[in-house]
């Protein structure tokens, strides 16, 4: 606890390595919670002090602006003739010594940036463990909390979890057009704001919650209220201390999408030992056959309906909603060249018949003989149109989506683009490129299985057989009865790891085992100065190292990824 203190104050990096049963969870929350306590309290003074934020102890009146008694100029309204048109002329206070002109300093802010805690995990079902040690502690009624997690985790709205795409369904329904989902709209207006939620929750026995307690509590609440957003987009508005899968923070999709701000933030990433594996994931992007023809027909339909409504309105006056819709469909048909490009690629790697070195894959994007230019550098022109097009399209505005909602793309479609453009972001600094790979893979498309043979469900096997991949455009399976993806592959750490953590002001990983922590480090491409390895405080005989291969019946254990539920 000592050293992570210390390392937290220097804004440092550290790597503890802790054996199991040795209160190694405690420690973290402990140390940084005290820490953080502390700087909140140093925090509100510098504040206080501050000669722009804070209260000037010498002021009389402090409902009113404070503003400069003499103005040194005085901009006058001129009519066209050159005269004012103040009706009489303003008094100009002249300086009596023009040639010393004092230069008024401007004050400077002294506040201290806000840091929150983000503790990782390998998984969801860690968390409740993590926030249970939490409750223990003299900080859990002081450092406030909150838990990022998915719909699927939080979501008790029974017709949207019988979606295929839960997600989409979601947003779909608290759109603008949608319809509206009832447990989120119970939270309007009283429980958009963190300090009344978290007087309901403590009102409810929820004041130290895991996600468990949280959907209890909101579920019996009446009415109902969205533990989704209460947790991803209410709590986080005031949370100190915010408990997550490690995916939530090196994944930069998911980290986009989420209320994650990892400037100035100390992070604990606890069974670290998973870290490696879960930071080439986070940089490798996969695009299958079906997303990538989606993403064209999204983009075309989109760009055509969006056609039609401006030639309707030929004849009509240049308006600002007009002018908007011309813009919004330049970027339309950009990004759907984009997406042509790919699939383009996609098809022409595919036929190839096997992957790419990261040389090749260099050649392949840089190819001038195809007319299809697809290296972009995070530097250079059209990399940067890209991504403006990505976001007017992505981020569109309250006031704008009224009237352009309906021409968005698809949550496929802008999710395809998105990865593109991550994905470009890190191939295109020469010094990460020797880290990618190209494969292509080939799943077989599991049939369903039907019970009748009748007429009836012979043609419905048939039909099904046949919309296997419905294509929307007239692209032709490359590889029929097959799920065919293109997957560049990511083979350094150190990658998401810079990306994700490069602004955050400690990073702690802790694990039973990291060692040897070198090569830990180098693989990470981060220094950590900080270094501790913990002695097991369990006495020898008191530990037995067994492995079993059979069950009490004598049936095999067979520990696999496949076999957990």
């Amino acid at each position: 606890m000592e050293r992570i203190l210390e390392a937290v104050k220097r804004k440092e990096n550290m790597l503890c390595e802790f054996p199991a049963g040795n209160g190694k969870t405690v420690s973290l929350l402990s140390a940084t919670c005290a820490w953080l306590q502390q700087y909140n309290e140093e925090k509100r003074a510098a504040m206080e002090k501050c000669p722009i934020h804070g209260v000037p102890e010498d002021s009389e009146d402090l409902g009113r602006d404070v503003k400069p008694v003499f103005e040194k100029e005085v901009k006058q309204e001129v009519n066209e003739c050159g005269d004012s048109c103040l009706d009489e002329p303003p008094l100009v206070l002249l300086d009596t010594n023009p040639k010393k002109e004092e230069v008024e300093e401007k004050p400077e802010c002294s506040c201290l940036p806000r840091v929150r805690i983000y503790y990782g995990t390998q998984s969801h079902k860690q968390i409740a463990q993590v926030v249970k040690e939490f409750a223990l502690l003299p900080y859990a009624n002081v450092i406030k909390h909150t838990i990022l997690g998915s719909r699927k985790h939080l979501c008790i709205n029974s017709e949207a979890k019988k979606q295929a795409d839960l997600s989409s369904y979601c947003k779909k329904i608290n759109g603008d057009n949608g319809s509206g989902c009832p447990f989120k709209t119970a939270m309007r207006p009283r429980f958009e704001k963190a300090e009344m939620m978290r007087q309901h929750l403590l009102e409810n026995g929820s004041d130290v919650f895991d996600m468990e307690d949280l959907v209890k509590t909101l579920t019996a609440s009446s009415p109902s209220i969205c533990p989704y957003y209460t947790t991803n987009r209410v709590l986080t508005q005031d949370a100190d201390l915010i408990f997550c899968p490690f995916l939530y923070l090196v994944d930069p999709l998911i980290r986009n999408s989420s209320e994650v701000h990892l400037e100035d933030a100390i992070v604990i990433l606890d069974d670290a030992h998973h870290l490696e594996e879960a930071c080439r994931e986070a940089a490798s992007f996969s695009f299958s056959e079906q997303e990538l023809d989606e993403t064209v027909f999204s983009f075309r339909s989109k760009r055509i309906e969006a056609e039609e409504m401006i030639k309707k309105h030929v004849d009509v006056a240049e308006n600002e909603n007009l002018a908007i819709l011309k813009d919004f469909h330049v970027h339309l048909q950009f990004l759907e060249t984009l997406s042509r490009e790919i699939m383009y690629l996609f098809c022409r790697v595919a036929r190839r018949g096997k992957g790419l070195t990261s040389e090749e894959l260099f050649a392949y994007l840089n190819d001038f003989s195809i007319g299809i230019y697809l290296f972009l550098p995070p530097e250079s022109p059209k990399y940067t149109l890209i991504k403006k097009s990505f976001e007017t399209i992505s981020e569109m505005k309250d006031s704008e989506s009224r009237h352009l909602e309906m021409f968005r793309p698809s949550d496929t479609a802008i999710s395809c683009i998105e990865k593109w453009i991550y994905f470009q972001s890190c191939f295109g600094i020469e010094q990460w490129q020797s880290s990618y790979r190209l494969n292509i893979s080939y799943d077989r498309i599991k049939k369903p299985f039907i019970l009748d043979s009748s007429p009836s469900t012979s043609s419905t096997s048939e039909a099904m057989k046949n919309e296997e991949i419905p294509f929307k455009t007239n692209h032709k399976a490359l590889h029929e009865g097959y799920k065919t993806s293109l997957n560049l592959l990511c083979t350094s750490s150190s990658i998401a790891f810079s990306d994700a953590f490069r602004e955050s002001r400690s990073v702690i990983l802790s694990s039973e085992s990291l060692i040897p922590m070198n090569e830990l480090e180098e693989e990470l491409g981060t220094e950590f100065p900080n270094k501790v390895e913990g002695e097991s405080e369990i006495p020898p005989e008191n530990i037995f190292a067994g492995v079993l291969t059979k069950g009490p019946s004598g049936k095999e254990i067979e520990c696999t990824y496949m076999m957990t539920s």
